[in-house]
């Protein structure tokens, strides 16, 4: 994109806007590949993850002609990262296992969320918010009562409770005899956090007789892995928005990118969801969605949209992990840095401006 010479705007000081001549947009494949381009000085700016905060961070302090902001608690967009179950898994034992709520409960309680925020996002992140709200948006409700704590002891009781029990004394509960309570956990090799992460759920489940096999694909096939069929569990980072609506083929059953129950999707091509396979907190979800849709109040919106968030805490068909800080490392060849981590048309998130 080339600068207009003709544009009308100008700063404070008379001086014609925009001050570049010229904006390059690269696409580049993979957090690795993004980042060398970075060093190498192709890029001017670049998104990174709480995982290389502290390198860039260190950078700073010690001179380099960089800098970075860190937008945590006013963080509108970015990409909160979770962990999903194939309820319509090839392997029907699991399938049975993933569709039952209180399986997704007990799991919960074995997801240690401030572990991850300090050793994988080095303070970086906070706790999640559902439905695509940020905490930051004035859609959200607090649900992170619903969250719970990282208790071992619980997760253990709760999959007790369900019948789930080591029967064979190996170590690993079963989910009928002979069977296992193991499955496939998906994740992106090349990024900065999910490797850690996988080890530290791998680790956990561990210790309450889940066995979880990891599974390395490149982090952006991890979308596509999720939309097809042949996974069991899996990390995926779907972004926040400001508005519900605007995330609603991710989070109305039945959507395009519902992928954790795909059997709520239309028999035939552009036909409606198939109710008949949702749950009843699944068809109350969808006609959530179908009413704020339709609305023009945003009284009775607000209100529909934290009653959908209130669900997906309770029922998880994802576990929310953790909502990271949008954060930027910027070269100081630019000035007047907005970092807004892209605006959408009608919205004022909160920049930061450097």
């Amino acid at each position: 994109m080339t600068k207009n010479p003709d544009y009308w705007k100008v700063d404070s000081k008379g001086t014609a806007l925009p001050y570049i001549d010229k904006l390059e947009l690269l696409v580049l494949v993979g957090p690795q590949a993004q980042e060398a381009a970075f060093k190498n000085g192709t890029l001017d700016a670049l998104d990174i993850s709480g995982a290389q905060f502290p390198d860039y961070k260190a950078q700073e302090r010690a001179g380099a002609k960089l800098s970075v902001i860190s937008q945590l608690k006013d963080a509108i967009y970015g990409s909160p990262p979770h962990l999903a179950f194939n309820q319509d898994a090839k392997d029907a034992d699991l399938a049975k296992v993933f569709s039952n709520f209180k399986f997704r409960q007990a799991i919960q309680f074995a997801v240690n969320r401030e572990r991850i925020i300090s050793d994988v996002y080095n303070g970086q992140a906070q706790l999640p918010g559902h439905m695509g709200v940020p905490p930051a948006g004035r859609f959200y409700t607090n649900t992170k009562g619903s969250l719970g704590s990282f208790d071992l002891k619980a997760a253990a009781a709760a999959l007790d409770a369900l019948g789930y029990k080591d029967t064979d004394g190996d170590g690993v509960r079963n989910i009928r005899a002979g069977k296992q309570l193991e499955f496939a956990l998906t994740y992106g090799t090349d990024s900065a956090v999910y490797p850690a992460m996988s080890a530290i759920f791998q680790n956990d489940f561990k210790q309450i007789g889940v066995k979880v096999n990891l599974k390395g694909v490149l982090s952006s096939t991890l979308l596509g892995t999720g939309l097809g069929k042949d996974w069991e569990t899996i990390f995926v980072a779907l972004g926040d928005q400001p508005d519900p609506e605007l995330r609603k083929p991710i989070w109305q059953p039945g959507g395009s990118l519902y992928y954790w129950h795909q059997s709520t999707r239309p028999t035939v091509a552009g036909g409606p969801a198939n109710r008949d396979a949702m749950t009843s907190w699944e068809k109350r979800l969808y006609d959530i969605f179908d009413q704020g849709t339709k609305s023009s109040n945003q009284n009775l919106r607000l209100a529909l949209y934290r009653e959908g968030q209130q669900l997906l805490a309770k029922y998880m068909p994802v576990i929310m992990i953790v909502k990271p800080a949008n954060i930027t490392v910027v070269r100081d060849t630019l000035q007047n840095f907005v970092y807004t981590l892209g605006v959408i048309p009608g919205y004022n998130p909160v920049p930061l401006y450097y």
